[in-house]
């Protein structure tokens, strides 16, 4: 069942100049009545342009593919899999040089830890799963697509939890092509790692690993020697248990900065490299409650990377905007607000509805489904409010109590909805008429900005003063 919502704002006003920004999100609620959804990722199965997702539900050990019905905002249910014991994580990509993405999950279930291959069958879903490995020891997590040999064919990389005492393996398995996977162990010293990020960190044309280890407290950065040996050192330590970690570079010095969470010191924190080949400090959130996910994404357009944060026990997806640079060239960023969503764990970002804008789409252990984020962020003049033609009479533009909106008649307003200069919604009305008159006794005097969708879905923002 979908449940989808008004317009969402996050986020403030930006002004720059004769300009206003609004970061809204049309956000929709699918409830598939599946348990404990604990990953998602986006993929176009069809290669239709639409975005489909994969999740996986631990509790009901199914990986589902939740399939677009072209311009529809509704989606076919696809089984993949459903004896995946404990299924935890996803990762995607053309693992078999077909042209289609395939999907690799792994279940965590206890004493049966298992990674499997689905293979994309080209007419909307996925064959039967082949399975990769299967073990008893410590269970796979921090899967990662990944052309680690760059010899053209798609490889993966995998973490496992484990302890101080037993510490894990971090995996290269090495695909020959065919979506045959080889197991190479790289490293048998990875302490309880949670997620990988493959870069080439020394800019020599291998591609190096950085990983997150939780109970290792740190993240490890693995140097490629060539010939798939690694030389491992600490790269970041003293983190409290990180459980998630996404880089950029914020500063623009060439070189990689990393976004952490620390699941148990209950902070969000950003390292920025410097001249000294050391990281200074950046603190998104020092009170966010068991982050789990974190993304960097370009919200609005503008160049400038912006924050999401999935917190588990605050029940929210949190975003923060990037504010631009201070005067020792370290990022700032506004804390834009958040989305209701019980246990928030998991998050995919990119751009769904092929608009040029990025959006997002996540899951929470204690909801039965998943949410998707369609980015609808807007710029309009400050002066007139206007990007088209269309005759939109607002009146008066000092209102007290009653605003009257009306239209040609050839243009029916299907929506108005009206945002205060923090860019919050305050108001929103479906109208289905060319005329509609809005009591605005109780705004607070100020200035508002009130945003006129047509039937077809054309826009035009006004701007109005409430006065005493």
């Amino acid at each position: 069942m979908k449940k989808k919502l008004t317009l969402l704002v996050f986020g403030v006003l930006a002004l720059y100049t004769t300009h206003a920004q609004f970061v809204i999100f049309d956000v929709s609620r699918f409830n598939t009545n599946v348990n404990q959804p604990e990953s998602i990722v986006h993929l176009d199965v069809e290669k239709d342009g639409d975005a489909d997702f994969v999740v996986a539900f631990s509790k009901d050990k199914r990986v589902v593919l939740y399939r677009k019905n072209n311009a529809e905002n509704k989606y076919s249910v696809v089984p993949m899999y459903s004896a995946l014991d404990g299924a935890a994580d996803l990762t995607k990509g053309d693992f078999n040089n077909d042209g289609f993405e395939d999907i690799i999950a792994s279940g965590t279930f206890s004493g049966n830890h298992r990674i499997v291959f689905l293979e994309n069958n080209k007419t909307g879903g996925f064959r039967q799963f082949e399975e990769v490995v299967k073990s008893t020891s410590n269970a796979f997590i921090g899967l990662e697509a990944v052309d680690l040999d760059q010899d053209e064919d798609l490889d993966f990389i995998s973490v496992e939890f484990s302890t101080v005492s037993s510490p894990g393996d971090l995996i290269f398995w090495q695909n020959d092509g065919n979506a045959s996977f080889t197991q190479n162990v790289l490293s048998s010293n990875s302490v309880d790692a949670r997620q990988t990020i493959t870069l080439d960190y020394d800019k020599d044309g291998d591609l190096d690993i950085v990983s997150a280890e939780g109970l290792g407290k740190k993240l490890a950065l693995y140097t490629n020697n060539g010939s798939q040996t690694f030389t491992k050192k600490t790269l970041i330590a003293d983190l409290n248990i990180c459980n998630s970690m996404a880089t950029h570079d914020f500063n623009n010095d060439q070189k990689p900065d990393f976004l952490v969470s620390e699941y148990v010191g209950d902070m969000v924190k950003l390292y920025v490299s410097n001249a000294s080949n050391t990281y200074d400090l950046v603190v998104i959130n020092a009170a966010v409650d068991a982050p789990g996910d974190v993304e960097i994404i370009d919200f609005q357009n503008d160049g400038r990377m912006d924050i999401l944060i999935a917190s588990y026990f605050e029940n929210a997806i949190k975003m923060y905007t990037n504010a631009g640079n201070d005067a020792q060239g370290l990022p700032q960023f506004n804390n834009n607000g958040f989305y209701p969503l019980t246990n928030a764990i998991s998050l995919t970002v990119g751009d769904f509805n092929q608009d040029n804008k990025q959006d997002y789409a996540a899951v929470g252990l204690g909801y039965t489904g998943f949410v998707t984020f369609h980015n609808e962020t807007v710029i309009v003049s400050v002066d007139d409010l206007s990007y088209n033609d269309w005759d939109v009479n607002l009146y008066p533009s000092l209102v007290s109590h009653k605003l009257t909106i009306q239209t040609q008649s050839d243009r029916a307003i299907d929506q108005i909805t009206i945002f205060n200069l923090s860019g919050q919604t305050i108001y929103h009305q479906q109208v289905a008429d060319i005329t509609t008159t809005i009591d605005c006794s109780t705004f607070t005097p100020g200035s508002y900005f009130a945003r006129v969708t047509d039937m077809a879905g054309k826009t035009k923002t006004i701007r109005f003063v409430k006065v005493d």
